[in-house]
């Protein structure tokens, strides 16, 4: 059956960072910023609270239950005890660390989702969104020149479910207004979520390798594993003029 559309995952598929120095700037930035309404808050401190925050997040994650960056805000702020301008400070740190990460599109995804648009495949993002909201990914996504290329976002903590929910998966494709699953095909780089929901749902999962390759033996293996996604122009057999 010919592909209409494809769905992306964002992190380590389309965009990669470099999580330490983007840590260690949050950290710094967050503690400066409590300085300064009177909380003593080291670095070092803070990113131990990020560290317990990151791991509710996993669990939560992977039990599919839903945990957004509200929910980590309101655990750190009932920590410390902040009052409204506190809790305001916090997040206005926390969100412009990640606003000045070094948060990257893959070269190869750049090339080859603007050649897809311009072959008419309608393109869509399917995004478990953790302890940055997707209004910063929506930031680094128009700074990347990528913004337009998509047709439809549907980011977990908007939808309200994480993959492999069905749902999310439903989401992006009623926004492609495509309404048979098996003319969409899903990349991304986690078997659990990205390949396991995808089939299940009817799509055909891609799994891109290219940043992390996951070696998941819990979960079947995408029946195409690529390391450019440029290669999906030929295993999709997609967009020929555009390549």
């Amino acid at each position: 059956m010919t592909i209409a559309g494809i769905t992306f995952d964002f992190w380590d598929t389309l965009f990669t960072v470099r999580g330490d120095e983007t840590k260690k700037r949050r950290n710094e930035m967050v503690s400066d910023a409590l300085a300064g309404v009177g909380v003593d808050l080291p670095a070092e401190a803070a990113g131990a609270m990020f560290d317990d925050v990151a791991v509710t997040f996993d669990e939560s994650w992977r039990a599919g239950v839903q945990y957004r960056f509200d929910h980590a805000r309101a655990s750190i702020v009932t920590r410390l005890g902040l009052d409204e301008l506190g809790a305001a400070r916090l997040e206005e740190a926390w969100l412009e660390a990640y606003r000045l990460s070094d948060l990257r599109a893959r070269p190869d995804a750049a090339m080859a989702v603007h050649g897809l648009a311009e072959a008419g495949i309608r393109l869509a993002i399917v995004c478990d969104v953790s302890l940055v909201p997707s209004s910063v990914l929506e930031e680094h996504l128009r700074r990347a020149g990528l913004a337009e290329a998509f047709m439809h976002r549907a980011w977990s903590d908007e939808v309200g479910v994480y993959k492999p929910h069905a749902a999310i998966f439903r989401h992006a494709i009623d926004g492609l207004g495509i309404t048979d699953p098996r003319r969409v095909a899903h990349v991304g780089d986690l078997r659990r979520t990205d390949v396991a929901g995808a089939r299940e749902f009817g799509m055909t999962p891609v799994r891109y390798r290219g940043a992390f390759d996951d070696v998941d033996d819990g979960y079947p293996d995408a029946e195409h594993v690529i390391d450019d996604h440029r290669e999906l122009f030929e295993v999709l057999a997609v967009g020929r003029a555009a390549q």
